[in-house]
């Protein structure tokens, strides 16, 4: 993505009008370790449980938090009608294909491959509701509106959306005890929103997979608006440059501890440790992560290439590891090297199935990518 932003001497920002590639092999990361996680929803073996298990303390946090700062650096590019505009065909596009055509071929799958053993844990894993791993957009839809909001107030009030000078990662932070007091109180609030919301969505009757979707969407609002909030607001830019990630990772100690078995938890306590934790990891990994590669320069060929295509490959990628997981398991091969194929072959078809097809064909670009057709980049 593109950062209209100016590098003051000295500073580790990015220089005018440069692409941040860092936070673009960021994107890439989180949305490819998607093949990882559905792969080991297997789940039988620990490295499986740990894969799963690990990606539920930070990644779609720190996606929602990187969906938000994207947008902050690119929605003044166009004007707001036509940016919506844009906005709604990227996400409403895929996401209309993808509940459509690609879910029902995935349960249709589901339905008639043969059920070996240790494929009872995918099987049992993925009993989702009709919007299966595309709930995500769902939840970008609601920030978009949110962002387009925000947007319009400022202009109404005359706010310009970045500084002029604007460094991601201040060099030399302002020192501020309220920023620091409201970073560690981030994790408290975050559990206390969703847990009432938590207690509201039970007490809703006749919901279904929706409760999951308003859940989900307000779990990760506050992590979006951090990232949305932070070029325009100095504050917020601060921690990102200070050593505070070490005392909100320690917020997250009894969630760990508990997770691998050091300490049992019930009750009360595993509430807390588990509401509380989580948005403290997930957190702390953000501050830390995100000014090493808002520094990078340079990436390897290979993640430009998952940063083009990690959003058709998030698409689509849960239709390719069933059919491949099916395969290898009737084929009778052993649950490791089934694993290790689905994987890299789901990797090698989502990258073909985007450079030579959906990079070609502008009906497959609409569908895929909510890209109009004249143009073949993927959204950012």
């Amino acid at each position: 993505m593109k950062a209209a932003t100016r590098a003051t001497p000295g500073s580790n920002g990015p220089p005018p009008s440069s692409r941040i590639v860092g936070l673009d092999a960021l994107r890439a990361i989180l949305l490819s370790y998607g093949i990882l996680v559905h792969t080991a929803n297997l789940k039988i073996e620990p490295i499986f449980f740990f894969i799963e298990e690990s990606s539920g303390l930070f990644r779609m946090d720190a996606f929602f938090f990187l969906s938000g700062l994207l947008t902050a650096l690119t929605i003044g590019r166009l004007p707001p009608g036509q940016w919506l505009r844009g906005r709604a065909r990227a996400l409403g596009v895929p996401l209309l294909f993808g509940l459509l055509l690609l879910n029902p071929l995935f349960f249709f799958v589901q339905y008639v491959a043969p059920k070996t053993a240790f494929m009872i844990g995918f099987v049992e894993r993925n009993h989702f509701d009709w919007h299966l791993h595309l709930w995500f957009l769902f939840s970008l839809i609601f920030f978009t509106i949110v962002a387009f909001a925000i947007r319009v107030w400022r202009a109404n009030r005359g706010v310009d959306g970045l500084p002029e000078r604007m460094n991601l990662i201040p060099p030399t932070p302002r020192r501020s005890v309220k920023v620091m007091l409201l970073v560690l109180a981030f994790p408290f609030a975050h559990f206390c929103v969703t847990f009432v919301m938590s207690r509201l969505l039970y007490a809703a009757p006749g919901l279904g997979a929706v409760s999951f979707i308003i859940q989900a969407t307000v779990t990760a609002l506050p992590f979006y608006l951090l990232g949305y909030l932070m070029p325009g607001h100095a504050g917020l830019r601060t921690p990102f440059s200070s050593s505070i990630y070490w005392l909100v990772g320690l917020l997250s100690i009894p969630l760990l501890a508990e997770r691998m078995g050091f300490i049992h938890l019930a009750g009360w306590e595993r509430a807390v440790a588990a509401g509380v934790g989580h948005p403290a990891f997930a957190l702390a990994f953000i501050l830390i992560v995100t000014p090493w590669f808002v520094r990078l320069e340079k990436i390897p060929r290979i993640f430009r290439m998952l940063s083009e295509s990690s959003y058709a490959m998030y698409i689509v990628h849960l239709l390719l590891v069933s059919i491949f997981l099916y395969t290898f398991a009737w084929a009778g091969f052993g649950i490791y090297l089934t694993a290790i194929l689905t994987a890299g072959l789901t990797f090698g078809a989502a990258l073909a199935l985007h450079f030579g097809l959906v990079r070609q064909h502008a009906w497959l670009r609409f569908l895929v990518n909510g890209r109009d057709f004249s143009s073949g980049r993927p959204p950012s």
